[in-house]
């Protein structure tokens, strides 16, 4: 209310992606959105929330996520961030593996950001239930060395404290039949377009995390998504890549690693054809994601 009404400040709510899981969280999005003069959603599910919280008298549109529009640092650069932490430019298959944690981390209902409640011991067991969820992901860097003669890297999403993303993925790797195949990306140093153009060195990504299989699409590298909300289905749909996802809860089963495996060497083998077939869907999604700077532009002028 605020910059609304104190400042007379417009307000853009711009590319979300809402989740409102909780009435409280449904409540307060309300509460908060009614100031907007207009919303961009990314996708079809922030969009449904939105229409769901009866925002008829705010200006909305869907468009897409911005992510589409990175364009990652040249092939060389991922090259070199790989021969750094010992993975040669050589001819062995690499897989990438994005991990993410945020769903053990967060719960719906939280009062209080994970990282705080961690301070205070409240989160301490939070991880208890991310046993099943690493052995497969040993399986699965299993099965890709086994069936590739490849190596695997993961790349964490959160690689600093309190995140304990680095340790849970280091247990993953001694546990695997051959560690020396098998290496996690320990640095945060890197800006964005130097850190995904080791996309472009991968011959197919696995993506439990959403956005690095957004940058994927971007630079047309092979990626298989294994979702845990829906979020990531709707990019999948909007992708025509549903064939080569599998949800989250399958992955967690004895066969979930396999079928994982098992999706990414169907994509390899096909990828040629599949990639042809994305060109135009990528074009449509990236013209959407621009027009979330149509929207910035156009609410900056109405105030000149």
């Amino acid at each position: 209310p605020f910059i609304k009404r104190v400042l007379r400040k417009p307000i853009l709510a711009w590319g979300h992606g809402i989740v409102l899981e909780t009435s409280l969280g449904r409540y307060l999005g309300k509460r908060t959105l009614k100031y907007c003069n207009r919303i961009s959603t990314r996708d079809a599910g922030s969009t449904e929330t939105v229409q769901k919280l009866g925002l008829s008298h705010v200006a909305h549109k869907q468009t897409a996520d911005c992510a589409l529009l990175l364009s990652p640092a040249p092939q060389e650069t991922g090259t070199k961030l790989l021969e750094n932490i010992g993975i040669p430019n050589d001819s062995r298959k690499l897989f990438i593996i994005t991990p993410t944690f945020w769903h053990y981390y967060h719960h719906p209902g939280d009062i209080l950001p994970y990282q705080i409640g961690e301070c205070f011991w409240l989160r301490s067991r939070r991880l208890q239930t991310v046993h099943s969820y690493l052995t497969s992901l040993t399986k699965l860097a299993d099965a890709l060395i086994e069936q590739h003669n490849a190596r695997v890297l993961f790349l964490p999403r959160y690689a600093t404290k309190p995140w304990k993303d680095l340790a849970l993925l280091e247990d993953v790797r001694i546990h695997t039949k051959n560690e020396d195949d098998v290496f996690v990306f320990s640095t945060d140093v890197h800006a964005p377009k130097e850190y995904f153009s080791m996309l472009r060195c991968c011959d197919c990504l696995i993506s439990i995390a959403l956005h690095d299989a957004i940058v994927a699409a971007a630079v047309g590298t092979p990626f298989v998504q294994i979702p845990y909300e829906q979020k990531g289905n709707d990019f999948a749909k909007a992708m025509t890549m549903e064939q080569w996802t599998l949800p989250f809860r399958d992955f967690l089963e004895e066969q979930g690693p396999a079928k994982a495996a098992a999706l990414a060497d169907d994509l390899i083998l096909n990828w040629q054809n599949i990639s042809l077939q994305l060109q135009s869907r990528r074009e449509t999604l990236r013209q959407a994601a621009r027009s979330n700077i149509d929207e910035l532009a156009n609410i900056i002028e109405s105030q000149q």
